[in-house]
C-alpha cells in the first residue's frame, strides 16, 4: 500500500496524508489511458481541496463561535466626536484582545467608504442596524449571534466605564 505519495514514469507526486492509495490500471489504447489519468487527477484534486477546506473551515467556525459581540464603530475622518472617541476605541480594543470582542469599523468619510462599509454590514448580517444609525462618532454593541442591539457607547463616557459597559454583556 503506498502512504502520501505515488510514483509515475520516476516522477513523484504528493497526495494528502490521509489518503492511503494503490491504484493499477493498465488500459488497452490512448483514450482509456488519457480518460484514467483524467480521473486520477481529478481525484486527487478533490481530496486535496476537501483537505483544505477541512483544515480552513475548522478554523474559521472556531473563529466564528467564539464571538459574542460585535464593537461596531460608526465613524467619519471629519467628525469631532469621533476624534475625541478613538482614543478610547484604540484602548478598549487592546484591553478586550483575546476576549470574544469583534471590533468593526464602518466609515462613512465618503461615498466609496460607505459603500464599502455597507458591504460589510450586510456580511456580518447587520445590514439593518447599519441602515437605521447612519450619524457617527458612537459604537454599536451587538450580540454577535442575535445580531441585537446590547448597548451604545460614546464619546461622552470614559474609557473605563466604556470597558465596565463591555464587561457587563460578555
Amino acid at each position: 500500500m503506498l502512504k502520501g505519495a505515488f510514483c509515475h514514469r520516476g516522477d513523484i507526486y504528493a497526495l494528502p496524508a490521509r489518503v492511503n492509495l494503490l491504484l493499477v490500471i493498465k488500459p488497452k489504447n490512448n483514450t482509456m489511458k488519457k480518460l484514467m489519468y483524467l480521473l486520477a487527477a481529478v481525484t486527487l484534486i478533490a481530496f486535496a481541496t476537501e483537505s483544505a477546506n477541512a483544515q480552513c473551515g475548522d478554523e474559521t467556525a472556531s473563529a466564528e463561535k467564539s464571538t459574542k459581540l460585535y464593537a461596531l464603530t460608526f465613524h467619519a475622518d471629519y467628525c469631532g466626536a469621533c476624534k475625541k472617541l478613538k482614543p478610547n476605541v484604540m484602548e478598549l480594543q487592546t484591553k478586550t484582545e483575546g476576549e470574544s470582542v469583534e471590533w468593526v469599523s464602518f466609515d462613512f468619510s465618503s461615498a466609496e467608504s460607505k459603500e464599502k462599509s455597507a458591504e460589510l454590514a450586510t456580511e456580518l448580517g447587520v445590514a439593518d442596524l447599519y441602515k437605521e444609525n447612519q450619524s457617527t462618532g458612537f459604537v454599536l454593541l451587538v450580540d454577535a449571534n442575535t445580531k441585537e442591539k446590547l448597548g451604545k457607547l460614546t464619546s461622552k463616557q470614559s474609557s473605563d466605564e466604556m470597558y465596565q459597559t463591555i464587561k457587563n454583556i460578555l
